[in-house]
């Protein structure tokens, strides 16, 4: 990775895990406690960081579906291929 989108998108997805991580720490610290550890903020704080970690990665993956298809143009794939290739993406990224 050398360029300069690749370094954002990279970064992107650091933050996410770091995201998914401190989700995981939660629900390993209550498994290992064998009981409820959470108050009742904490709830709606798992909440927030689920919705959080869930919309970085959409963001992630609308910019890394657009910096794809420019490099897709820039490399003057056949039109047929990036035809396909761009159906298939929106569909995938439709499922997000």
């Amino acid at each position: 990775m050398n360029t300069e989108l690749d370094k954002k998108l990279s970064h992107r997805l650091n933050r996410i895990i770091g995201q998914i991580e401190a989700l995981k720490k939660k629900i390993e610290a209550e498994e290992n406690s064998g009981e409820e550890v959470f108050a009742a903020g904490d709830c709606m704080q798992t909440i927030y960081q689920i919705k959080a970690a869930r919309n970085a990665m959409k963001k992630f993956a609308e910019a890394y579906i657009q910096t794809h298809l420019a490099k897709c143009f820039q490399d003057g794939l056949q039109r047929e291929n990036v035809e396909n290739g761009l159906k298939e993406a929106v569909t995938a990224a439709m499922d997000l």
